[in-house]
């Protein structure tokens, strides 16, 4: 504590009246923010009526300090044990009061536990919400790059398959001169043709980003004509009903044309005489290469 000019002490509870205290002394104990005059400090009243007695001449009481026969309370910040009237705890430096509390918070002292409880919550909730935002564009991303694949049909759950009407080729043949013989004016591609005569499927893959993604196409050639043509994304299960624009059996070459969602959708297709093919397949602008082999052919 304070005597005039000089700090003194430290003293033990029952120390002060014998060392000069008064109202008017600036005191201090450990945890207190800072330095405060004895008469503001609750805990101090009785020894202050010792120093009280001890100048007027009467006897002091013999009872310690710590028989102090008010009502005490514990702590509920420290569980130390204080008077019940006391406004901030003398261990823990806590205000016990609300209203002391608040003033406390305005004034900028202290901790204001509310106040860091309140800003917790804003900061997880700003977490929370980034979180929720990084998710959401991660799924969009992912279902653009699904439309994106090559050959995907996206129909909604009530929409019928679209009917795709077969088209076939028509020829325009000029009447056979009486010297050549009628049967030779329209050759016969299904004899001994490896396409023409059967029903075929044929399996492999378009390389795109550098990945391959296998496919699948089933045709049926008879007469000279491609028929009942089924494009099918094994990756991702779309299909695509194709028709023929396009055969020259001399060259071993035919196209198709289709439909992959709002897409045209196109292949341009040469094979040998295995029935290995090679071509390249256009989804709206962008060109795809294309490679197949027979994986079952059927004799109808």
């Amino acid at each position: 504590m304070h005597i005039g000019e000089e700090e003194v002490g430290p003293f033990g509870f029952a120390q002060l009246p014998e060392n000069g205290l008064t109202e008017d002394t600036l005191v201090w104990w450990q945890g207190a923010p800072n330095w405060q005059r004895a008469g503001d400090v609750t805990e101090l009243e009785p020894l202050l009526m010792q120093s009280a007695q001890a100048v007027a001449g009467e006897p002091a009481t013999s009872e310690p300090a710590d028989s102090d026969s008010r009502p005490t309370i514990h702590c509920p910040y420290c569980g130390e044990k204080i008077l019940a009237v006391a406004r901030k705890c003398r261990y823990c430096n806590e205000w016990l009061r609300p209203d002391e509390k608040t003033e406390k918070s305005m004034t900028g002292g202290g901790t204001d536990h509310s106040s860091l409880s309140r800003r917790k919550k804003t900061v997880l909730g700003l977490i929370i919400g980034v979180l929720a935002l990084v998710a959401l564009s991660l799924v969009a991303l992912l279902v653009y790059n699904k439309m994106n694949e090559p050959g995907v049909v996206v129909r909604g759950a009530d929409e019928p398959e679209p009917e795709v009407e077969q088209v076939v080729e028509e020829r325009n043949v000029e009447e056979t001169p009486a010297e050549v013989p009628a049967e030779v004016a329209e050759p016969a591609w299904d004899a001994g043709h490896p396409l023409f005569g059967y029903s075929h499927e044929f399996e492999g893959y378009m390389p795109f980003e550098g990945k391959n993604y296998p496919i699948k196409v089933t045709l049926d050639a008879y007469g000279g004509r491609i028929t009942n043509v089924v494009y099918t994304n094994v990756t991702y299960g779309g299909q695509i009903r194709m028709t023929c624009t396009e055969v020259d059996e001399r060259i071993n070459f035919f196209s198709l044309e289709g439909k992959a969602g709002s897409k045209d959708f196109s292949m341009h297709l040469s094979y040998d005489d295995y029935l290995n093919i090679e071509g390249v397949a256009w989804e709206g602008d962008r060109q795809l290469q294309v490679y197949m082999h027979p994986t079952c052919t059927h004799v109808k």
